[in-house]
């Protein structure tokens, strides 16, 4: 007689050989949170509902595993969902997986370049971790993309004065007034 537990993984062996079974990584597909359906039974909405709205809850509960995968779950299907990307930048720094967000960051803008609210992002997370160099760079782009987005002005003063280039700095705070921006601003500037 034959051993039914040989016989069982020669016919899984001879079958995945065969191509009838194919071990596949299965690619998500990568959504424009700002051109997606937001209706209240879309996707999305389901989406945020068990895995972005679930944020504090979570992490008041201390399960931060579950929480770094409901962020990933997220942003792996809505690259650019600043709900998403603020709380990876949150729990990216609380548990040193900085290089692990800057990944998500860039896909995110290389896939929504046009979207300036995503670099803003993606700047103060850089700054937040004290790449000050990138992150003006980052906040620039944020202001060629969209230059009447004032909070992207407001971030570059923020940048700049962490660089310590105040003249830079008043300039790109003045930009973000008149363009009517109404929050804090750098000490000592307009």
């Amino acid at each position: 007689m034959y051993n039914h537990s040989v016989l069982g993984a020669a016919v899984l062996l001879a079958v995945f050989n065969a191509g009838f079974v194919q071990a596949q990584v299965v690619e998500a597909p990568r959504n424009n949170y700002f051109t997606a359906d937001h209706s209240p039974s879309s996707y999305l909405k389901v989406l945020e509902a068990n895995h972005v709205n679930t944020f504090q809850a979570r992490v008041s509960k201390g399960d931060m595993n579950l929480v770094w995968g409901d962020i990933i779950y997220t942003l792996d299907r809505f690259a650019n969902h600043p709900q998403g990307l603020q709380q990876l930048s949150q729990m990216a720094q609380l548990l040193k997986r900085n290089a692990i967000a800057i990944k998500y960051f860039q896909m995110a803008v290389d896939l929504y370049p046009q979207n300036a609210i995503t670099w803003v992002q993606y700047g103060m997370f850089l700054l937040a971790i004290n790449q000050v160099d990138d992150s003006i760079q980052k906040l620039q782009q944020a202001v060629a993309v969209d230059a009447k987005f004032a909070p992207g002005h407001a971030a570059l003063a923020h940048a700049y004065v962490r660089k310590k280039d105040v003249e830079h700095a008043r300039e790109a705070a003045m930009q973000a007034r008149d363009l009517g921006f109404k929050g804090q601003l750098p000490a000592g500037l307009p």
